[in-house]
Order: structure tokens, then sequence, then C-alpha cells
């Protein structure tokens, strides 16, 4: 029961980018208006990632993200666009691929918890979100510029490889919030 989606349209070249959100302010302050009207009938019967795209403006749009329990998302950036995440319900686990300075990376885990303080990132942050817990997880990712692709990594020792990159579909919310 997957809502949207992510479809390989672009070859990896095409990939490259500048950073264009918008202020992270402007970020939190939406998701967290979006977070206290969130819900998801059926978060438990669940059984992979799921999305909504909960509304859309000409400055950001915003996606209510199911987590049920062993889900992921692996490492990605957002294609230039800045973001925010805020946790709805449960508990994630967001894991950036840091650069240390010399052209090597390391992972850096950290907790989205349910209430707890908003994360945002620039488009090109590379991170992977998991669902560790034993019960389903909500959040919503609210984007600026509009998310139109990600780009997807694996690391290889202490190099970050790209290894694909996939176009988002565009489309209509299916729920709007005021």
């Amino acid at each position: 029961m997957r809502s949207g989606g992510i479809s390989t349209a672009r070859r990896l070249q095409d990939c490259s980018g500048r950073d264009e959100g918008a202020d992270h302010r402007s970020l939190v302050r939406t998701a967290l208006r979006l977070a206290k009207r969130a819900r998801w009938d059926g978060l438990d019967s669940l059984v992979e990632r799921s999305w909504r795209l909960l509304d859309r403006t000409e400055d950001y749009d915003a996606w209510l993200v199911a987590w049920p329990p062993g889900a992921n998302i692996e490492l990605h950036d957002h294609g230039g666009s800045s973001g925010c995440v805020v946790a709805v319900s449960g508990e994630l686990v967001e894991t950036r691929a840091a650069p240390d300075g010399n052209g090597r990376y390391a992972l850096h885990p950290r907790r989205i918890v349910a209430h707890g303080l908003p994360v945002t990132f620039s488009g090109w942050e590379v991170h992977d979100v998991s669902n560790h817990g034993s019960e389903g997880a909500l959040s919503v990712h609210v984007y600026s510029q509009r998310l139109t692709r990600m780009t997807f990594y694996q690391l290889e020792g202490d190099t970050l490889a790209a290894t694909r990159c996939d176009a988002v579909e565009d489309g209509e919310p299916e729920q709007r919030f005021p």
C-alpha cells in the first residue's frame, strides 16, 4: 500500500545542481504545523515504508511518511532541496554520511523522536532514515525547493559512491492541511 513514489528516470550525471531551498526556520515552522494534524489510518498494518504528498505550494512540498518496524531508506540526498523532518509518532534513526574534510566519509547516527526537535538538512547532505523500533513510526518531511530528485549512495570503506539518481513523481496532495 504505497502512495506516491520514485521512478528511475534520470541518469546519474543529471543530478548535479545547487542548494536553493528556503531557510530552515520556515521549513521547521511548516513541518511542525503539519505534524499537529498528521494521521495515517492503518499505520500498524503496513509492511513497507509508504508516503503521501500532504501539501504543495510554490515554495515547498510536504510528505507524510509511514515507517513500519524495520523500514528504512538507504543513503540519499534530496537533489538540492533543503528539508526538515519531524517525527509525529514513534522513533526514527537518521544516519548522516559526514565528510571529514579530507574526502573521506563516516556515518553519524542520531535519533528523531516524536514530539522532539525537528531535524533539518541541506539539499546535498547524504543520510538514511530507519525505524529500529517494534512499533510503526510516522514523520512529516518538508522540502524547499520542491523535491524533484534523489541521488542514492553506498559507503564503500570511507568513500561515498553514487549508485543511482531517481526522479520523484509529481502529483497532487491526497489531503490538504490548513
